[in-house]
C-alpha cells in the first residue's frame, strides 16, 4: 500500500503541471498550505491520505481505493 502511495505522491508534480498550475494554486485551490503540497510532490512524510485527496480534488482527479487479496 505505502509504494502506490508514493507512486501516486510523485505524480502529483506531473499532473500539476500537465494542468499549468503552480502549487501555490493548488495550494488555493484544495485549502492545504503552498508547502504542504510541496512536500507531498517530494514523497516527505507527513502528508495524510485526506491531504493527497484534496490536492488530486483539485487537479481535477479522484481517489479511490480497492482491497485486494
Amino acid at each position: 500500500v505505502m509504494k502506490q502511495v508514493t507512486d501516486l505522491q510523485r505524480s502529483v508534480k506531473a499532473l500539476r503541471e500537465q494542468r499549468g498550475m503552480t502549487q501555490q494554486q493548488v495550494a488555493d485551490k484544495s485549502g492545504v498550505a503552498r508547502s504542504m503540497v510541496g512536500r507531498l510532490e517530494m514523497c516527505r512524510s507527513g502528508v495524510d491520505a485526506g491531504t493527497l485527496e484534496r490536492v488530486l480534488a483539485a487537479l481535477g482527479y479522484r481517489m479511490t481505493a480497492e482491497a485486494v487479496k
